[in-house]
């Protein structure tokens, strides 16, 4: 650079097409002043991809929110979620990465070393172990009648984790499904009705009934 009179301090970026800054040098900030020389060092790799496919022990896609967290050194941590276990990363600084992953109603699994490479894109497979699980078998009943209350709203909230599912009741007044051990809130209600809040605990490989009137 020509030398400056400007003492002060001034941010330095630097960029070049088809490549990309290792992202810890991507913006640093110098102090010049007169008659002495700053130097700074900033390293370049030619991006890679990667693509991850979150399965159950079945093969099959998990279907379910999901996280992986990549972890470097030079990068630091970052996190991408996904609505169902699949994931496509485009642009990471070119190295070693270790990687955790983790979807709703599994176990996390990790750290798993990732090679990054220049140009080129990685594809993986991760098998996740289910959590226990146990079910929840609900009715819904009218009050004055007896009647099965269908289209009812279900949400169970898991009192641990603060984590909420939405369902709804059927034509029978039944909503069932299978939720990791452990004790939930569960709230009913539709138009016309009070809503209903119940305290239940989920026992592992085993099925819970829940009457609400």
């Amino acid at each position: 650079l020509e030398p400056s009179v400007t003492e002060g301090d001034y941010a330095v970026s630097a960029s070049m097409s088809g490549w990309m800054v290792r992202p810890d040098l991507q913006n640093q900030t110098c102090t010049v002043i007169v008659n002495e020389t700053r130097t700074l060092e900033f390293i370049l790799g030619r991006p890679g991809d990667l693509i991850v496919h979150l399965l159950d022990p079945g093969g099959n896609s998990v279907g379910k929110n999901s996280r992986i967290t990549l972890i470097s050194t030079e990068t630091g941590s970052k996190e991408y979620t996904s609505p169902d276990g699949n994931f496509t990363i485009n642009d990471l600084f070119p190295g070693s990465y270790d990687l955790t992953a983790w979807a709703a109603s599994y176990n996390e699994n990790g750290p798993i070393a990732v090679e990054i490479l220049p140009g080129e894109t990685t594809e993986m497979n991760i098998t996740l172990t289910p959590i226990p699980t146990g079910g929840l078998h609900l009715n819904v009943f009218d009050q004055s009648t007896g009647d099965p209350v269908g289209d009812a709203q279900v949400k169970v909230t898991n009192k641990s984790t603060g984590e909420e599912l939405i369902g709804a009741t059927n034509s029978n007044g039944v909503y069932e499904d299978h939720f990791q051990a452990g004790s939930y809130q569960v709230e009913v209600s539709k138009s016309g009705y009070q809503t209903s809040t119940s305290d239940v605990d989920i026992i592992a490989s085993q099925n819970t009934n829940l009457d609400v009137y």
